[in-house]
């Protein structure tokens, strides 16, 4: 809109409104489950193989467990996809992905974790009920490749704290160990003896995103759950005092409900220790593939620095004044650098723009630095 100013003829003002940021989603889990294999009958009264309604490697976004019992049957024999998505949902989910594997081989979980059936909108990874250190391994090196999704894993069913402490071990020397964490014992659910907690987990991640606090998702009771499955309270207890393990217990407290007591991922590194330090850097990096993609093929120059400097710096600061980052100023949580320093002639000539940031998170009292990296194939991000 142009307005001439009276007081100098021919001179307009003219009001210009940049874009709104967009903000990426979070809390939005991808559930794979393994296809139901049994003879049925169809919603429309057909005889057939049951498989017929669950096309393997295509995404079903779901807003409302009603919507999974319209789609699926909400007994899905040999596959727990049924019971994560309705613990998703009534613990606090708003909106899931739901793909089908062919089989439950390795294979099949790579075919469907590379297959164009995750969507952009997911930054959750969870396959209930697949609890095999193979398999596992496979979803903590996808989430770390594509470095914007999270693995919620769940522990095998029959684990004593010997096996638990073993499998987390196990873990932990895996590629992408910082982009995963994993829960256990099972749950015990109105609906059946035993099942995964990883679908009752992401509701709360997802109750907890919406919240938009700092929190880590710990010490909240879990909605739609009876008790543990195969813990003792003692073992419970002994679980919960295992400092040095990475395992997130659930833990079935007298008067307080089942409750998640623990927030931690699978790496050893203390700057990704906590999940909700690793998520926030994941929300970070989502957010600039949304909002400065465009800066590829600009000129490398200082406008094109500025630019970024300012737009991150605004985005920090709301984290900032959202509790995210702690610090009394924003120059105490975050720091943003972007110049002819990080963007010398070699770093020009490969194409790429280099930006450092750095913030501390309000759990632990650390900084955490990142190099983010322009390139023509996208936007990287890597831990200085």
């Amino acid at each position: 809109m142009q307005t001439e100013l009276p007081s100098l003829p021919g001179l307009y003002w003219q009001d210009v409104f940049p874009p709104r940021a967009v903000l990426p989603l979070i809390g939005v889990p991808t559930f794979f489950g393994i296809r139901p294999h049994k003879e049925g009958i169809t919603k429309e009264g057909i005889t057939c193989d049951i498989t017929c309604q669950y096309k393997p490697n295509q995404p079903q976004v779901l807003h409302l467990w009603t919507q999974f019992q319209e789609k699926f049957d909400s007994e899905t024999p040999g596959s727990f996809m049924a019971d994560a998505v309705r613990g998703f949902f009534e613990n606090g989910g708003r909106e899931c992905i739901v793909v089908w594997l062919e089989d439950g081989s390795p294979q099949a979980l790579e075919n469907g974790l590379t297959a164009d059936s995750i969507l952009d909108t997911a930054d959750l990874i969870c396959a209930p009920g697949i609890t095999d250190q193979e398999r596992q391994a496979k979803i903590l090196e996808y989430c770390a490749e594509t470095s914007d999704r999270f693995a919620i894993l769940d522990a095998p069913l029959e684990s004593n704290l010997h096996t638990l402490k073993e499998r987390a071990e196990l873990l932990k020397k895996q590629p992408g160990n910082d982009y995963g964490a994993i829960y256990g014992p099972w749950l015990k659910t109105p609906q059946r003896e035993a099942v995964p907690p990883c679908g009752h987990v992401a509701g709360v991640y997802a109750a907890c995103d919406r919240a938009n606090t700092p929190r880590a998702p710990a010490n909240i009771a879990l909605e739609g759950v009876l008790d543990v499955a195969t813990l003792s309270r003692e073992q419970q207890t002994q679980l919960a005092q295992l400092s040095d393990s990475p395992i997130n217990g659930i833990r079935s407290l007298r008067g307080r409900g089942v409750r998640i007591w623990g927030a931690r991922t699978l790496s050893s590194d203390p700057q990704w220790r906590y999940v909700n330090v690793r998520r926030l850097s994941i929300t970070i990096r989502r957010w600039i593939a949304l909002n400065l993609a465009d800066v590829a093929f600009e000129p490398n120059d200082f406008r094109l620095w500025v630019r970024i400097e300012r737009e991150l710096n605004a985005y920090l600061q709301t984290l900032w004044q959202q509790g995210h980052l702690q610090g009394a100023t924003p120059n105490e949580a975050f720091r943003v650098r972007c110049d002819g320093e990080t963007n010398s002639p070699e770093v020009r000539d490969r194409g790429e723009v280099i930006t450092f940031i750095e913030f501390a998170p309000t759990i632990p009292n650390e900084f955490i630095q990142l190099r983010l990296i322009h390139g023509e194939t996208g936007v990287a991000i890597a831990a200085s």
